[in-house]
């Protein structure tokens, strides 16, 4: 029996606890290929025009890939932490699918949802619900739900050391791969991880940041910790938990981390970015000290225009450390230390 998984919004995060799982009840679980423009193109044809490139881009794995399970995945997501939501696009994924795309198969559809504290004790029904339509033991489906939460935690710490992903899934072949060759200066990148870590929505944005001979710094490197505190400044709690994670991070970076820039990637349609990046931008142009860019994609985003931007960027930020921004174009000393 196979369990398919589209590669695709949360699949970023939670894809060792998924797999570990459905492998240990005995299953076979096929994951769809990397975004390319065919599974662009799928999403594009099956899903509502006003969603946003991720929400598409999802559709078309799940068109990719459901004549080729036996099961589909598609948890929803309601709340990962108290007091705190998803996007609402993620919640609402599964029924969109569902009344969007013709001859799915069987639908696991278990519901993660730990808004309140009573809800901090319903791993068991999630489980229940994950093993739903199957014939499996639940003594046996808390042991890999168990190992698949093991897995997950040492993916995060994977990916808190700089491994992408696919590294930090793979990490026993490329452990020692990882070295920091980069030492122009570092620059933080924020986004939701689904944008983040799909090389086909950011045209392999972090690999070319690191060409440059910069370090790149995420949301997944960054102490967790620091993270709440700085987003607990805020005068109102932020209850979109990648809101949260975004502002904080950013605070953070600025106030006690030697970045040399930040670089805001959003979707075009984006509810929750629409606020939250212009806050980021506000509070760093408060500061004024630090270079910011705002890219935002959609599918008709061009490899070129992406390129052009992030050259011109880093060129800014290398002729910063020479001293050249204190110099206007006409020559004219302005400023200096």
């Amino acid at each position: 029996m196979k369990i398919g998984i589209p590669r695709g919004l949360l699949y970023y995060r939670y894809i060792p606890l998924w797999k570990t799982f459905y492998e240990e009840l005995g299953y076979e679980v096929v994951i769809s290929p990397k975004t390319n423009k065919m599974i662009l193109d799928l999403g594009i044809k099956s899903c509502v025009d006003e969603a946003c490139l991720p929400i598409k881009i999802f559709h078309g794995h799940v068109e990719f890939i459901k004549n080729k399970v036996d099961f589909l995945f598609m948890p929803r997501v309601t709340s990962i932490f108290y007091k705190e939501f998803n996007c609402p696009k993620i919640i609402g994924v599964p029924e969109m699918v569902i009344h969007s795309i013709d001859n799915l198969p069987k639908i696991i559809q278990p519901i993660f949802n730990f808004y309140s504290k009573r809800s901090n004790n319903n791993k068991n029904k999630i489980i229940q619900e994950m093993i739903g339509p199957l014939e499996v033991e639940f003594k046996k489906a808390r042991i890999a739900f168990r190992k698949g939460m093991n897995q997950l935690e040492i993916y995060n710490k994977n990916l808190y050391n700089g491994f992408l992903p696919e590294q930090a899934i793979h990490w026993r072949t490329v452990r020692n791969s990882l070295k920091r060759l980069n030492d122009k200066g570092s620059l933080l990148i924020l986004s939701h991880p689904y944008n983040l870590y799909d090389e086909f929505i950011n045209m392999n944005l972090i690999k070319k940041i690191k060409s440059y001979g910069f370090h790149v710094l995420t949301i997944d490197t960054m102490e967790k910790e620091k993270i709440n505190i700085y987003a607990s400044q805020l005068p109102k709690k932020m209850f979109w938990t990648f809101g949260r994670e975004m502002i904080g991070a950013g605070l953070y970076a600025q106030q006690e981390l030697n970045i040399d820039g930040v670089i805001y990637l959003s979707s075009f349609a984006c509810g929750l970015d629409s606020f939250i990046a212009d806050y980021i931008e506000r509070n760093i142009r408060r500061e004024g000290l630090l270079p910011y860019m705002l890219l935002t994609i959609d599918e008709q985003t061009g490899q070129a225009g992406i390129d052009t931007r992030i050259e011109a960027f880093i060129d800014m930020i290398e002729r910063r450390k020479f001293n050249d921004g204190d110099f206007s174009s006409y020559g004219k000393f302005v400023y200096r230390n």
